[in-house]
């Protein structure tokens, strides 16, 4: 039978504990990471669509005729 002092400084189950109490942060600043790229990639989106949005306004003439004036005659 094994003595209770040689029990308590058995470090066994360490790597094991440590791997548990730190993989958990690990996730959660993976995740982040993911989150904040997806976020960033839904504001470049934005941008792009309010460019070409602007662009099209400015290119396009959006009442046909209406910058002629009319004559008469």
């Amino acid at each position: 039978m094994r003595k209770p002092v040689n029990i308590l400084r058995r470090d066994d189950g360490a790597t094991a504990a440590e791997f548990a109490m730190v993989l958990p942060l690990l996730i959660l600043f993976l995740f982040g990471i993911i989150d904040v790229g997806r976020y960033m990639w839904t504001l470049n989106q934005v941008e792009k669509a309010t460019q070409m949005g602007a662009r099209m306004a400015v290119v396009t003439n959006m009442v046909p005729g209406a910058s002629q004036p009319r004559t008469t005659g």
